[in-house]
């Protein structure tokens, strides 16, 4: 398969008219990363009036709830907001609100509200003064803990604090609440006139994910001694094995603090190929590789 690098500054297509924000556009339309666009609600600290954009937005934890907002600089209003404010509601759009979420992405004269505009109703949210978004099935409601910025953005870390969720998504599948929200922005397409339209896209099907002993029973949060044990209690690595493994992985992590120690390396590389034959499920492999670093006298 033939392939193609392309250095920074071949990225973008500089003869192209700027974003909004001043960044130009990617040559490539694979290039475009879909990411989730959310709504954002903030209220001017002194008059209380609400203001409604479009933000990126990603997961930071889940215990506390945590979330990463990113906001273009030159959304000078919004940014005075979080700056000052201190509270925040993020709202996810649905398919069928891809007009508003285009409408709401440009940025509005301060004391005009977008969602007026795109015909969006605030009401009361539960726990803080910042309005959600009646149309919007999750409303998450949100203090904000920092604030920096950087590269043209402000980054904003949310605590969520709560969040209102329609009765109806409840006891909808996985497969169909992703086919309902978020809303994945994935690029622009210019046109010879200069208009700019907007793409947008939906999740597909989920897509089939080995399970345990691919990959650790309790999922990617979970240290390497829980998947060892997992391994040997469900009979795929005997109780020696499991002994033996758990050997290197003490030994490796008692010798961290020093990353060029030879014996540390050694180690790594063990633990490697393990992993690595325990994830494809080689297991004849895997009782044989175990057998040969280990020294066991069968």
């Amino acid at each position: 398969m033939a392939r193609r690098f392309l250095a920074h500054e071949d990225l973008f297509d500089w003869a192209a008219p700027p974003y909004a924000t001043g960044e130009r556009r990617l040559v490539a339309m694979p290039l475009h990363i879909p990411y989730p666009m959310q709504f954002l609600v903030t209220m001017d600290p002194h008059t209380h009036e609400p203001r409604v954009t479009t933000t990126t937005l990603g997961p930071l934890s889940w215990r506390p709830y945590t979330m990463l907002g990113h906001v273009p600089l030159s959304d000078t209003v919004t940014i005075a907001h979080l700056k000052n404010e201190g509270e925040c509601v993020m709202a996810m759009p649905t398919r069928d609100q891809v007009r508003q979420a285009w409408i709401m992405s440009h940025p509005m004269p301060n004391g005009i509200c977008s969602a007026d505009v795109a015909r969006l109703t605030l009401v009361p949210s539960k726990l803080i003064a910042v309005p959600s978004i009646q149309e919007c099935p999750l409303n998450f409601e949100c203090i904000i803990e920092y604030y920096q910025e950087c590269h043209g953005y402000g980054m904003v870390s949310l605590r969520v604090m709560g969040a209102t969720l329609d009765d109806e998504i409840l006891p909808l599948s996985r497969e169909e609440v992703t086919s309902r929200y978020p809303v994945n922005y994935v690029g622009e397409r210019a046109f010879s006139d200069g208009t700019v339209q907007p793409i947008m896209a939906m999740m597909g099907a989920i897509t089939p994910c080995p399970t345990f002993p691919v990959g650790h029973k309790e999922g990617w949060d979970t240290r390497m001694r829980s998947w060892l044990k997992d391994l040997a209690d469900e009979g795929y690595i005997s109780s020696y094995e499991r002994d033996a493994v758990m050997a290197w992985v003490e030994e490796y992590e008692m010798l961290r603090l020093d990353p060029y120690l030879e014996r540390r390396r050694f180690l790594q590389t063990l633990l490697t190929r393990f992993a690595e034959l325990a994830a494809w499920q080689e297991w004849e492999a895997l009782h044989a590789f175990i057998k040969a670093e280990s020294g066991e006298r069968g």
